[in-house]
């Protein structure tokens, strides 16, 4: 006979369960622990890879002229910001290294998967401007209608200038000041420029545009070359009698006067006057006046494309300061030539998203720049970040 059993299911024990949770709680724990930990040696990892990019990239920046050593935006292989034959850093490199594409310049600093922001601050914590036609207050003598292209240049600049208007009515400007023959005896164009450079010592910039007949005095002339001599900068755009004004710096040779293919020129040497051309750029002037040897001017900014031997834009360096000639300020349709940067530039780089991510490293050097001839102490803040 048989007996039938009835199966009964088996019921977890309280204490199988209290194992069981706790067995999961410390797999979990154990798992999150491990999680954290990984993350943390990761970012660990990052961290002292980026600071080892940082210190790299800085030394690089500060250190090497870069390859080669006369880059531009066309041939750079590797990104230095010094001067070939010192230990400041070169403005020319800095605006060039300024026009390069972000994801160009990722390459040629080697930041690899990281990105970077660097600037370059003063004393006050304040981004460094440097670089362009004008540096610091400016005054402008202009003398027709026609000549007001640079006025227009200046529209957004960030430090005063003062207009000497010596031509009819007034012309619209953004100017802190205009000075008019009204407010001199005679009321002369001569006048009024003994009247700029009466004042000629609150400036750090003077452009002259457009053609006049001034008559240079032995005072005018040598507070000009003071001026300069100092640490000024003279623009002289489209003047004539052999562009007379700086006839009177005796680094300066007589002009020779333009013919018909002086009207455009081809720029082979980057300058902050054209911040936003590149070396190999065209540029095309409205009028043509004077040109100069080659081998007479510091700097050759842009060659003639009728005359190769022949410089339309043209630098001279004298004492502390340059002398700059053009043949005008306008181009071939009457608007400002592009690319002129009366303006200079603020010395930031890269993608500031810092704000965005708290894996980063920084680096804080001190970094000397030269501006024209005049060395300017600023302080490279650098963040290279993922």
């Amino acid at each position: 006979m048989h007996t039938n059993r009835v199966r009964k299911s088996q019921v977890l024990s309280p204490d199988f369960t209290m194992s069981l949770i706790i067995f999961t709680a410390i797999l979990f724990l154990s798992y999150t622990v491990w999680n954290t930990s990984q993350e943390k040696s990761m970012r660990f990892y990052d961290t002292k890879q980026m600071q080892k990019k940082a210190l790299y990239i800085s030394d690089t920046l500060m250190n090497t002229p870069g390859i080669p050593p006369d880059w531009n935006t066309s041939n750079i292989q590797m990104a230095g910001l010094r001067k070939v034959d010192s230990n400041t850093l070169d403005i020319d490199k800095v605006v060039n290294f300024k026009l390069l594409e972000y994801n160009q310049s990722k390459d040629v600093l080697g930041t690899g998967s990281y990105d970077y922001y660097f600037e370059i601050i003063d004393s006050n914590d304040s981004v460094l401007k440097v670089g362009g036609g004008v540096s610091g207050t400016a005054a402008i003598f202009a003398t027709i209608g026609a000549d007001n292209s640079i006025k227009d240049l200046l529209a957004d600049y960030y430090q005063d200038w003062d207009y000497y208007w010596a031509g009819p009515g007034s012309p619209s400007n953004n100017a802190r000041y205009i000075y008019n023959k009204s407010h001199v005896t005679p009321s002369t164009e001569d006048e009024l420029f003994s009247a700029l450079i009466s004042n000629i010592s609150s400036y750090d910039t003077l452009i002259i545009e457009g053609t006049n007949s001034l008559t240079i005095t032995a005072a005018h002339e040598t507070a000009l070359q003071d001026f300069v001599s100092l640490g000024g900068t003279l623009i002289d755009i489209q003047d004539k009698f052999d562009a007379q004004l700086i006839n009177h710096f005796a680094v300066v040779p007589d002009g020779e006067t333009a013919v018909a293919g002086d009207i455009t020129g081809t720029i082979i040497n980057y300058d902050v006057l054209f911040a936003g051309r590149d070396v190999g750029e065209s540029i095309t002037f409205e009028t043509k006046k004077y040109r100069f040897n080659k081998s007479d001017v510091d700097k050759t900014i842009v060659e003639s494309d009728g005359d190769p031997d022949k410089c339309i834009v043209c630098l001279w360096y004298y004492g502390n300061g340059k002398i700059y000639y053009m043949p005008d300020g306008n181009d071939g349709t009457g608007n400002p030539i592009q690319g002129t940067d009366m303006n200079g530039i603020e010395l930031v780089f890269g993608n500031n998203n810092t704000h965005q991510t708290d894996n980063l490293a920084p680096i804080r050097r001190i970094v000397t720049v030269m501006d024209g001839q005049i060395p300017r102490i600023g302080i490279l803040n650098l963040y290279i970040y993922k």
